[in-house]
């Protein structure tokens, strides 16, 4: 049997539109996220498989993954084992519409778990 190195867990509050780094410049493999939403809107979490900070320009870089979670509401997502590996680093950003320019209010809570 093959030992699986523990997640780490990475907290960010208040995710907006200002694209945060899980990992830079690292192969990283993503296990799971849980996204609280205490906004009374619609929230769409962006998720991009890019090593440098400034390398995404919401918009217009699609995303490698994506997930909307409703007003008031939270989302855990717990990925099969193996997880989704993120080939050049992990960067997030929050945002009101699909694949969209304008941040999320506070209220946004991301807590990513990785592996790398």
């Amino acid at each position: 049997m093959e030992l699986v190195a523990p997640a780490e867990g990475i907290a960010f509050r208040d995710l907006a539109a200002t694209v945060q780094a899980v990992r830079t410049s690292l192969p990283t493999t993503l296990t799971g996220f849980i996204v609280v939403n205490n906004q009374a809107a619609v929230t769409f979490v962006q998720f991009f498989d890019v090593a440098t900070a400034g390398a995404v320009t919401l918009a217009t870089t699609n995303p490698d993954l994506e997930v909307s979670v409703a007003a008031n509401a939270t989302l855990p997502i717990f990925l099969p084992s193996g997880g989704r590996k993120c080939r050049f680093g992990l960067q997030v950003a929050a945002t009101t519409t699909e694949k969209g320019l304008t941040g999320s209010a506070a209220g946004v809570q991301l807590f990513v778990l990785v592996v790398n």
